[in-house]
């Protein structure tokens, strides 16, 4: 029940192509035809499908456990059928030590060693696809019908994927990772200035160190570096403000950098510094100790933050943002409090 209640880790995805405007039975039945079990193993030795938000073994997908509202909450079940590398060792050396038995010799040819291994991993697999070495896993997943959106509770690429492939699977739309690149094209798009980002470079205030050269291409073609500057911008408009920052619906939200802070050079030359404390940006470590130059650099875009975040508004929203990734990790009480946090 992670999106009911607790912390949870997502990351989020757009909708793309023909889907239901609404939680209809059309949209019930096409998640119950891809229920975990009814696909077979696939060719990476993996099975997933869609299960309740329960638990790993809610296979029955009723409308009642799944439906609030215009949100879909269920999870996504993967499961991996294969042997562990020490198994197959163990094995192969079984099989090894037979072959050596049966013919009375104390070293095998190479063909009695391949032929070893074969057997070995043959028998691994079998047993495998019967279920001995299965381990399950199981993901949350958010789908907001209305808004065209879905939230996943976990900010790995390999759960991502799968996510993609199933949710194609099952209802014939596409899923677009909302990166910052991506979500910057559709508020351009939105704003009538689709070619905006065509020149778009990274706003550094500070000169390279001596000897720095950047890599062919630079950031051409690539904008992702807007979520590391949005979350300088949101330290020094929170930091200027002393916390409230102005929506664009005139209402004003609270926002603090708290517990924890994350600095990685733009430059690739000192690593990355985590300050761990309560509002860590007013630390000297964050601000360079005083040094002028050290100072400017962290708060314009030559170390790029990440942290966790803390927004007051009616509602109180705890967020662990890192720019490049379309992830956010945040206390909610509803699944409707999810969209809005995020």
């Amino acid at each position: 029940m992670a999106f009911a209640s607790g912390a949870v880790t997502c990351r989020r995805f757009a909708i793309t192509g023909p889907f239901p405007e609404s939680c209809d039975d059309a949209l019930l039945r096409a998640l119950q035809n891809r229920t975990f079990g009814r696909a077979p193993v696939q060719s990476d030795d993996t099975q997933m499908g869609w299960i309740g938000p329960g638990h790993l073994f809610e296979t029955d997908l009723a409308a009642e456990r799944l439906i609030y509202g215009d949100y879909v909450h269920l999870a996504l079940r993967v499961d991996t059928l294969r042997a562990p590398a020490g198994v197959v060792r163990a094995y192969v050396q079984l099989e090894e030590e037979a072959l050596r038995t049966a013919s009375g010799r104390p070293y095998l040819s190479k063909g009695e060693q391949r032929q070893a291994r074969l057997t070995a991993r043959e028998r691994a697999t079998q047993e495998a696809h019967n279920g001995d070495f299965r381990r399950m896993r199981s993901y949350p997943v958010l789908i907001d019908v209305a808004h065209r959106m879905v939230y996943l509770g976990t900010s790995g690429n390999s759960a991502a994927d799968r996510l993609m492939a199933l949710f194609g699977d099952t209802c014939g739309a596409s899923l677009q990772p909302l990166t910052p690149e991506e979500l910057a094209t559709r508020y351009a798009q939105r704003a009538g200035r689709a070619r905006a980002l065509e020149g778009v470079t990274p706003g550094v205030l500070v000169e390279p160190p001596q000897g720095y050269e950047e890599s062919a291409g630079g950031f051409r073609g690539d904008v992702n570096f807007l979520g590391k500057e949005f979350l300088t911008w949101l330290w020094a408009q929170a930091d200027a403000n002393d916390g409230p920052v102005q929506l664009r619906s005139g209402d004003d939200v609270t926002v603090l950098f708290d517990k924890l802070l994350r600095m990685k050079c733009d430059f690739g030359l000192t690593g990355v510094d985590t300050i761990a404390a309560d509002q860590p940006t007013t630390l000297p470590e964050a601000r360079g100790a005083g040094d002028r130059e050290a100072t400017r650099a962290c708060r314009t875009g030559a170390r790029q933050p990440s942290g966790r975040v803390r927004a007051d508004a009616d509602e109180r929203y705890l967020c662990h943002l890192r720019p490049g990734v379309a992830g956010r990790r945040g206390r909610t009480r509803s699944a409707r409090a999810v969209r809005a946090a995020v």
